[in-house]
């Protein structure tokens, strides 16, 4: 521990030296109990494009933490009883389920399909629209952020609440050559929640607003901020197909990976009973 210490030190008062000039005659740079760390080991961690300096408080960090956890280590050694110290059985498991693990992964990349045509997607979607109620609401529309003052507000508000052809053309042409921002979402579905966070308004407030409209318009100190929805999906409605495919996808990858995996495990069973690998004492 007084070696540590010490080294410690040391690192903190080095600051015109490179790390490796500070540890070229010292193999081992901090010990606690029988552990010890030492100067290569410490070297690998360490990228080679740091400064000297920044290599130094790096490597001071990593010192600390390496013999914080030696000396946790080290108490627990100390502390445990044997049995509770025998860790062996629970290592192996841990091998075995990890092996498992990678090998089920290498086996499902190689034969696993991952192609779910709209036409498969649709008749699950229409089967078990149950399973897609969205907890947090979706929308698609226009989004556009004007200067407060701006002497096309009247003009562009107008322009939102119009549900005509003529309307819709005015309220492109105004947002186009007079907003600050403007974005066309009405072919692509938006969270409630990442909605709220671009209209710098709160998730309640948004789900109250569209409940009550199809037009949510907030201010703050600079911009007015309007958002036309196409369509809008409330929480706790069934969300559309187009927003819910993502969800429709997983599931099918889901399902098709039990199923594989499923059948290598009979496969690998039938064969070890066949091949007399596997014998069970009845």
């Amino acid at each position: 521990m007084k070696r540590l210490l010490i080294l410690l030190f040391g690192l903190i008062l080095v600051s015109s030296c490179t790390l490796i000039d500070f540890f070229t005659d010292k193999d081992v740079v901090a010990e606690a109990g029988k552990a010890e760390l030492t100067r290569p080991e410490l070297e690998r961690i360490l990228p080679k494009n740091l400064s000297a300096e920044d290599s130094l408080v790096m490597a001071k960090q990593y010192i600390t933490s390496w013999a914080k956890r030696m000396l946790l280590y080290n108490k627990a050694m100390a502390e445990l009883s044997n049995e509770d110290k025998n860790v062996d059985k629970l290592l192996q498991e841990y091998k075995m389920q990890l092996l498992i693990y990678r090998y089920q992964n290498k086996y499902l990349s190689e034969r696993l399909d991952t192609v779910v045509s709209d036409e498969e997607g649709m008749e699950y979607y229409n089967k078990h629209k149950e399973l897609f109620v969205s907890q947090d609401g979706a929308a698609r529309g226009r989004y556009l952020v004007i200067n407060k003052d701006s002497k096309n507000l009247k003009a562009i508000q107008r322009a939102a609440r119009g549900r005509d052809e003529e309307s819709v053309q005015s309220f492109e042409e105004l947002a186009s050559t007079f907003a600050v921002r403007y974005e066309n979402f009405n072919d692509a579905w938006l969270s409630l929640p990442d909605l709220s966070r671009e209209m710098g308004c709160t998730f309640v407030e948004l789900k109250e607003r569209l409940t009550e409209s199809d037009v949510v318009e907030l201010q703050d100190s600079l911009y007015t901020k309007f958002f036309v929805a196409a369509e809008k999906v409330l929480p706790g409605r069934v969300a559309p197909y187009e927003y819910s495919r993502r969800k429709v996808r997983e599931i099918f990858l889901g399902r098709r990976k039990q199923e594989l995996i499923a059948a290598l495990e009979e496969e690998i069973y039938s064969e070890a009973l066949k091949n007399n690998e596997l014998i069970i004492v009845k």
